[in-house]
């Protein structure tokens, strides 16, 4: 991982490519009774993509995203990175509501928070 302060260690990583991978791997886990953990496209500095003794689900090879502009709408697979999703949603006039960090908010211009999409829609013009 990123980080090489965290010491946790999963039994297995199982790396997923669609959405049929992620269901059979939290099936497994529920049979064999491990705790799961998430990896996306991004990192977390607390280590929360990594469970002691359970199933990571590694997603990062996940990137598919679709963009509906006349509907004010991107669907997105887990693997994306913020950056990714912002260069295949930007060129539509979207922005993200997903709530990232308001370091990251400040820092880039064109994520402009939570409520864009909403005042979007209602002034077209913004």
């Amino acid at each position: 991982m990123f980080n090489a302060i965290i010491e946790r260690r999963p039994t297995a990583i199982l790396k997923c490519s669609r959405a049929e991978d992620v269901a059979h791997g939290v099936t497994a886990a529920r049979v064999c009774g491990l705790p799961i953990s998430i990896k996306g496209g991004g990192h977390s500095v607390a280590g929360n993509a990594v469970c002691e003794r359970g199933l990571m689900l590694d997603m990062s090879s996940m990137k598919r995203i679709s963009a509906d502009p006349e509907r004010d709408m991107a669907v997105a697979e887990a693997g994306l990175t913020l950056g990714e999703f912002d260069a295949a949603t930007s060129r539509y006039g979207l922005a993200t509501t997903l709530g990232v960090g308001l370091h990251d908010r400040h820092r880039r211009p064109h994520s402009r928070g939570r409520n864009w999409m909403a005042e979007r829609k209602a002034r077209p013009g913004l």
